[in-house]
């Protein structure tokens, strides 16, 4: 178990669970040209899965971006 700030992330995907991955979003569209304006990120509590279990500190995110 350890936590990651995506902006600290050691790489731009670490394996977690065992078939899921933390991506650097935004680093991605960044580097493709693109600026984030927005992020949102949402746990599952936040997001109600019909009480489906996620792992500690699960969390899905909303990128806004626009190109430069």
């Amino acid at each position: 178990m350890k936590y990651f700030d995506i902006k600290d992330l050691p790489a731009d995907a670490i394996m977690y669970g065992s078939l899921m991955f933390i991506h650097n979003y935004p680093k991605y569209l960044e580097e493709a040209g693109y600026e984030v304006i927005y992020e949102k990120r949402f746990s599952y509590t936040d997001l109600s899965w019909d009480g489906t279990e996620g792992y500690l500190g699960d969390c899905h995110g909303h990128l806004l971006a626009r190109l430069r």
